[in-house]
């Protein structure tokens, strides 16, 4: 988990950035192909005190260009067009950013495609019926995955 000094973050007010320069502590790479979808995880994400979006790709092309160059904790994975396109991403980013963990978000939440999942490398699995709670708890269980937490993916989250 890496934490960000108060002179790195690109907010313009300083009582703003003094305010969150303390809670800051996951850089997240948000990878989603609907952009409607990702405006609004970007509005939700943008509310997390502990996430910091450092950077956003529509596809898995972009998503592995930005991973290198960003330096995310986490990646949150959000690939459904073509269905198989997801989880050939997951490997793609595991070998790009050995360092970030993959949080997989689909709506295609089933045994086999979670096995798929983490069989390609994801840190956790989210399935988008288990709603906001369960996947701020993955971001956060992956942001701070060197304490020895690790998700279940093939159950349901808490």
């Amino acid at each position: 988990m890496s934490e960000r000094k108060r002179d790195e973050l690109d907010i313009d007010d300083k009582n703003e950035r003094d305010d969150r320069c303390e809670w800051i502590m996951i850089r997240l790479l948000l990878v989603e192909d609907e952009p409607l979808v990702c405006q609004g995880l970007r509005m939700w994400l943008g509310q997390m005190r502990e996430v910091l979006v450092v950077g956003e790709a529509h596809s898995d092309v972009e998503a592995l260009q930005l991973a290198r160059q960003l330096a995310p904790d986490v990646v949150l994975l959000d690939l459904s067009r073509p269905p198989s396109q997801g989880i050939s991403a997951i490997a793609a980013l595991r070998a790009a950013r050995p360092q970030a963990a993959v949080v997989f978000l689909s709506l295609h939440d089933d045994a086999p495609r979670r096995a798929e999942a983490r069989a390609a490398g994801a840190y956790a699995f989210v399935g988008k019926q288990e709603g906001l709670p369960a996947l701020l708890t993955a971001i956060r269980l992956a942001g701070d995955r060197n304490s020895g937490a690790v998700l279940p993916i093939p159950h349901t989250m808490p």
